[in-house]
């Protein structure tokens, strides 16, 4: 019977990043110079390690010994889809195109090994790319604007690195906490309702801070029959 084991998608990173430095300094030692290999030495204190750079990806698929095949399962906010009987070191993936603010998402992948190995991954999907490689923002001015804490339906929020202890009181009600693991990335919120308050608190270097945000409809609407 397989013995159950749990990993990340970063852990698998990690160790192959580290097998790769092991022949750059040997091959330095010598006088020579490898190829240049984009390693993220510290991938919990960037955003760029959990952020989706397009729709559309090559999700590398690293079987342990003894694993055959996998199942590549993605869920994120009104959305799951699961690719079965993985053989192969890599697998294609498409996700909806983040193309508003409403269509952003946070995904969690899974992969899960007939060994018993799981790895896990978490990816934010946000509007702030463009098929051109121009950079999209999103503008609201002034800066006091009632629609910088308006938001509809749902919402990809930024983690900073280091948060713990983030809760969330909706309408208020009793504070609830939310899962983080204190790496910076994306936390998802939906079913958000119109003029729903939702109040946070978190922890970031020590300092305790506080935000609100409220729950904006589509609109003004006068209806006659």
């Amino acid at each position: 019977m397989a013995k159950n084991r749990e990993n990340t998608f970063g852990d698998v990173c990690r160790v192959f990043a580290a097998g790769i430095l092991l022949p750059i300094i040997a091959i330095g030692a010598e006088g020579s110079k490898s190829d240049a290999t984009f390693v993220f030495l510290q991938p919990e204190t960037s955003s760029f390690w959990r952020t989706a750079t397009n729709s559309t990806m090559t999700i590398p698929v690293y079987h342990p010994k003894g694993a055959a095949k996998a199942n590549l399962l993605v869920e994120g906010m009104q959305y799951s889809k699961t690719y079965y009987g993985i053989t192969a070191q890599s697998v294609d993936i498409e996700l909806p195109a983040p193309a508003n603010e409403r269509t952003e998402n946070v995904y969690t992948l899974t992969l899960s090994f007939d060994d018993g190995t799981v790895q896990t991954a978490k990816l934010g999907a946000v509007r702030g790319y463009a098929k051109d490689a121009a950079g999209v923002a999103r503008c609201v001015i002034p800066e006091e604007s009632a629609s910088w804490k308006k938001f509809k339906y749902r919402a990809v929020l930024p983690v900073p690195y280091g948060m713990k202890n983030l809760t969330l009181c909706l309408n208020g009600a009793e504070p609830q906490p939310l899962e983080t693991d204190g790496a910076q990335g994306w936390y998802g919120l939906e079913g958000i309702k119109r003029n729903d308050s939702l109040d946070f608190t978190y922890e970031l270097n020590g300092m305790p801070y506080a935000l609100s945000l409220v729950g904006g409809g589509d609109g003004f609407f006068f209806i006659m029959k």
